[in-house]
């Protein structure tokens, strides 16, 4: 009987290679430059090094997640960043920014209703 592999973690930087032939380089940041605010920090476990995604498509955004859920890697959304420090600290090798998807796809007048 064959001996299992004990679990071995990607770095983040394995984790950062991966993402970007799903988005693109310019969609992915590590070392993340972008967590310097106390806001995205407090939300975090000191020390933790994610990587930060941005993805600009709803197709990118996706396939992040499909990723993510297929390498079983811990998301920690990022959306305006208001309430990340609600809580307790999280332990995620992607943080999910959504700063980028932030364009119009269809205005329903009659319904007030935009998506």
């Amino acid at each position: 009987m064959a001996a299992i592999a004990p679990f071995s973690a990607p770095s983040p930087a394995e984790i950062a290679d991966r993402l970007r032939l799903v988005v693109g380089p310019e969609q992915v940041q590590h070392p993340a430059v972008d967590l310097d605010g106390p806001t995205v920090r407090s939300a975090l476990v000191p020390d933790s090094q994610p990587v930060a995604v941005f993805p600009k498509t709803l197709d990118q955004l996706a396939a992040v997640v499909a990723c993510a859920h297929e390498q079983r890697w811990r998301l920690l959304p990022w959306g305006g960043g208001t309430k990340l420090d609600w809580g307790y600290p999280g332990s995620a090798e992607i943080l999910l920014s959504t700063a980028r998807l932030n364009r119009l796809l269809h205005h329903s007048v009659g319904d007030f209703t935009v998506t």
